[in-house]
């Protein structure tokens, strides 16, 4: 496709950055594996580039020959070497990302990018909508963005760092415009970093254990989210403040969930024991990061009691604490003399490292993560008081979102049984009640009316239920039996209504009602089912596994049919793509309180290779 000037032009800096990049690991490439494999790997590439433009017999058949004829130590060597190159693409293409956000940034007037946090901001504002509308929603709002235990990034953290500091290092070169000596300094360090991509080991020689899952895990949450989801809020609540002239409360609109190091499906190792170990991993690598932010904000709170009007809350509230640690009081008034801020961090300090030496049980931390929130949120309103609001809103409100947000714990850890105890009980429940003589595998659907299969369940649900817990009041009302047996009462409402009655959530039974529901409804059609009940929306991947589970044991015929459309070939398309012959309707779903987010096309196709995501209890 030929690209128009515009393009060109916006695409120009990106080329620029993946040559250079390109032309330093070339001479990784030729000083450790010299110059015949270098001039290999060129030709390889050249020729598929020719290809790719336009595709000849000829070419192609040189192409393959090259390739038969590698041997499989050197054919290891060009995968890997173009793998570390497109690794150094994409780290060009995060930067090129940054380059177009400043660039729009820095246009005369204020031209937000479509969609970023500006934009959603100014269009509620033209909306009309009032700031006690927004403020009030808001207060309700919640999205948790949860790791899987099994991810896609598969590149260890020492991997991952070293692209962190090429991306850090192309930043640099474009922010400094830096002179002939500071631009070659600025190359022989990506040079060293592109030459310890060349010389680490990407793939892992056994299967990870759980606590090699957990630092995976880590490595995103203290590296990446521990900064960046407060800072999303500040930047909403900044722009909240440039639109409508009033701060929002401070609200934890974004939370960190976590299956790593507590779900037995997807790594079966975890045990009672490994789970307290990734509980107790969790807490101290928040306290670590917790006192590294008191570090950096006892650097900046230097204010003295002799030229600002500190707050009378936040004197009793540090008089206390000098009491409740006489031993330190000392040291603190010659370290910090006329410093509360400082010797108030002092303190608090203290108390988290306590706990961090002993995370289960320190006599002198805190007794929760709201006390320490108390104490962060005492110094912000000092320091409101005597208009130190530049630091008080921005580097200390961070402080008081990553509490509020990670508390003690830093993410909602999730514990997931292995899905096959989950068959084995659902096969005994199953039996129990009469329904199959042998395995639930070999019910005859044929002999299972839609009617007697949802009053079945029905009797099996209110045999069986446990109190309703408050934490499951929001998804749909009433208790499980109630909303089940609403099932039974409505089998032929429309299945909007029944998803506004029984709603979904991450918890199995308050998405199951509605699984069930969707089921029935769609009894002789259980492919058709599943993919509307995931595009329902709210949390689609509990109640599209539980469908799946529930249409596995009754209506077999989902696996096989998804297998054999996922491995049919698009006879249509002469691209390397399969083709699924369903409408199938993209979803980007949050968990929300009271509504979800949806992003949707009419059709999806799905290149090769790239997999779909479906659930094991699904397929």
């Amino acid at each position: 496709m030929k690209l128009s000037k515009d393009q060109q032009r916006k695409l120009s800096p990106l080329r620029r950055d993946v040559h250079f990049l390109g032309v330093l690991l070339g001479r990784v490439l030729i000083q450790q594996e010299g110059k015949e494999f270098f001039l290999t790997e060129e030709r390889i590439r050249k020729l598929a580039i020719v290809l790719r433009k336009n595709r000849s017999l000829t070419g192609n058949r040189e192409l393959y020959r090259i390739l038969e004829d590698l041997p499989a130590s050197i054919a290891e060597k060009i995968i890997r070497a173009f793998s570390t190159y497109f690794q150094l693409v994409n780290v060009a293409e995060e930067n090129h990302r940054l380059r177009r956000k400043r660039y729009y940034e820095s246009l005369p007037g204020f031209h937000p990018q479509r969609g970023s946090i500006e934009d959603v901001v100014i269009r509620l504002r033209r909306a009309g909508v009032p700031f006690e509308r927004l403020a009030k929603r808001l207060a309700d709002l919640s999205i948790i963005l949860v790791l899987t235990a099994h991810p896609t990034q598969a590149l260890p953290p020492s991997i991952l760092a070293k692209q962190r500091a090429i991306w850090d290092l192309l930043l640099k070169r474009q922010m400094l415009n830096p002179v002939p000596r500071e631009a070659e300094e600025i190359s022989r360090q990506l040079l060293a970093q592109i030459m310890g991509l060349w010389q680490t080991e990407e793939l892992r020689h056994a299967r990870p254990s759980v606590e090699d899952e957990v630092e995976q895990g880590l490595y995103y949450l203290s590296s990446v989210l521990y900064d960046a989801l407060p800072d999303v809020v500040l930047k909403f609540r900044d722009e909240i403040k440039r639109a409508y002239g009033q701060w929002l409360p401070l609200v934890g609109l974004i939370r960190a969930g976590s299956w790593i190091g507590g779900d037995k499906d997807g790594n079966p190792n975890v045990t009672h024991v490994s789970l307290r170990w990734a509980l107790l991993r969790y807490r101290k690598e928040i306290l670590s990061n917790y006192l590294r932010s008191l570090e950096k904000l006892q650097e900046q709170l230097t204010h003295s009691d002799h030229l600002c009007a500190i707050l009378p809350a936040f004197r009793r509230s540090l008089a206390t604490d000098r009491r409740s640690f006489p031993a330190l009081t000392e040291l603190l008034d010659q370290q910090y003399p006329h410093q509360p801020y400082r010797q108030k961090l002092a303190l608090m300090s203290h108390r988290l490292s306590q706990m961090l030496r002993n995370p289960v049980d320190a006599e002198e931390g805190y007794r929760s993560a709201q006390e320490l929130l108390r104490d962060v949120e005492l110094i912000r309103r000092s320091l409101l008081g005597h208009h130190a609001d530049i630091i008080a809103q921005h580097e200390v409100a961070k402080l008081s979102l990553q509490v509020l947000l990670f508390g003690f714990s830093f993410v909602q850890l999730d514990v997931r049984e292995h899905s096959q105890r989950h068959w084995q009980a659902f096969s005994e429940l199953a039996q129990s009640q009469h329904l199959a003589a042998e395995d639930p595998q070999h019910f005859d659907e044929s002999n299972i009316p839609r009617n007697d299969f949802v009053s079945s369940l029905t009797s099996v649900c209110r045999r069986y239920e446990m109190p309703l817990g408050r934490s499951n009041a929001r998804s749909g009302s009433g208790s499980l039996s109630e909303r089940v047996e609403w099932v039974a009462a409505s089998m032929d409402a429309e299945a909007a209504d029944a998803h506004r009655n029984l709603g979904s959530s991450s918890l199995v039974f308050s998405s199951y009602p509605f699984a069930l529901f969707m089921l029935q409804k769609y009894w002789d059609n259980p492919v058709e089912g599943l993919v509307e009940v995931v595009n329902f929306g709210g949390d689609t991947d509990t109640t599209g596994a539980i469908y799946g589970a529930l249409a596995r044991s009754w209506k077999s015929c989902i696996a096989t049919r998804f297998i054999g459309i996922i491995l049919k070939p698009a006879s249509s398309d002469k691209k390397s793509c399969w083709a699924i012959p369903i409408p199938i309707k993209t979803e980007v779903s949050l968990r929300l309180t009271g509504s979800s987010a949806k992003r949707s096309a009419n059709s999806m196709r799905v290149p090769a290779r790239q997999g779909l995501g479906f659930s094991s209890s699904m397929v």
